[in-house]
Order: structure tokens, then C-alpha cells, then sequence
């Protein structure tokens, strides 16, 4: 004889057979965040070792090199349309090395500031050495080079970081 079941019991296995279902899918969810989770502490870890390296090097760099925002203004020594960008007949610097041998990578500066010979970065202008000291230039002002008077009137002035090296005492 055939036990009958009884249309609570029915019920009572398909709300059974649900509810495996969905623990089964919560079970498959909790562990793809638990692996999810492992690979975020991985990060973490591996960021943290990359900050102190981060540090580490920073700190290097702080103590070899010094940064500071200047007020950089451009001229043309070699194409002097407006008659106020040379300083004699412009083919010598201020400090005797001849400008068309050095435009490119010469930059005036305060030499209280920046010591002459000094490889000086400048934002948006890139490398460029302290080779002369320009009359007016005082404090955290640097005047560029430039090969004609319409690239200077371009570069204008603008505020500018500056990287050059730390002077050893």
C-alpha cells in the first residue's frame, strides 16, 4: 500500500527544496566574496609596501633635490624686435657664454636661489642650466631663452615648479 501524501506535505518539500536552492546559491556567493575579499587584502598589502617604497624614495629625492614655484618669463636675445630683450648686442649672455650656443638650454637665475652650473627642471620647459643671472632677476624669478620674439611673447609669464639639486654644506 502506497502512502498518500497530503498537499501540506507537498508543499512543505517544494518551500524545503527552495530554500536548499537558494542556501546553495548564497553558499556560492559568500564564497566568491570571500575570494573577493582575499584579493582586496592582497592590494591593500601590496599598496602598502608600495607606500613605503613610495616613501622611501620621495625622502631620496627630497634630499638630493629642492622644488619651489617660480614666476618665469621668456625673452629673445637673438631676434630682439622690441629692442629690450638683449643685454649689449644679445650675443653674449650676462655671465660671458655666448647665447646662440647655449639658447636652448640656458636659463637666468638668482644665484642666491639656484647656484649657477646647476641642472634646473622647468615645468613645461624641461631641462635647462643655470648659466646667467639676467639684472632684475631676484628670489623665485626665472627668465628663458628663446630662439625668436614671437615664442617668447607666447611663453609670456607663467607660474612654474622648478626641480634643481640641494647644494651640500
Amino acid at each position: 500500500m502506497r502512502k498518500r501524501l497530503y498537499p501540506s506535505t507537498i508543499m512543505l518539500l517544494i518551500i524545503t527544496g527552495m530554500l536548499l536552492g537558494v542556501c546553495f546559491q548564497l553558499n556560492h556567493k559568500i564564497n566568491n566574496l570571500n575570494n573577493q575579499l582575499s584579493v582586496v587584502q592582497s592590494l591593500m598589502f601590496s599598496m602598502a609596501e608600495n607606500q613605503k617604497n613610495f616613501s622611501k624614495d620621495f625622502y631620496a629625492f627630497t634630499d638630493q633635490w629642492q622644488t619651489g614655484t617660480f614666476k618665469a618669463s621668456a625673452y629673445s636675445p637673438l631676434d630682439d624686435k622690441n629692442g629690450l630683450n638683449s643685454w649689449r648686442d644679445g650675443k653674449v649672455m650676462n655671465s660671458g657664454v655666448i647665447t646662440a650656443q647655449n639658447i636652448n638650454t640656458a636659463v637666468s637665475v638668482d644665484p642666491d636661489v639656484i647656484p649657477l652650473g646647476s641642472r634646473v627642471w622647468i615645468q613645461g620647459v624641461g631641462w635647462r642650466t643655470a648659466m646667467d643671472t639676467g639684472g632684475v632677476i631676484k628670489g623665485n624669478l626665472l627668465d628663458i631663452p628663446m630662439q625668436t620674439f614671437d615664442q617668447a611673447m607666447e611663453y609670456g609669464r607663467q607660474d612654474v615648479l622648478v626641480v634643481w639639486p640641494r647644494e651640500r654644506r
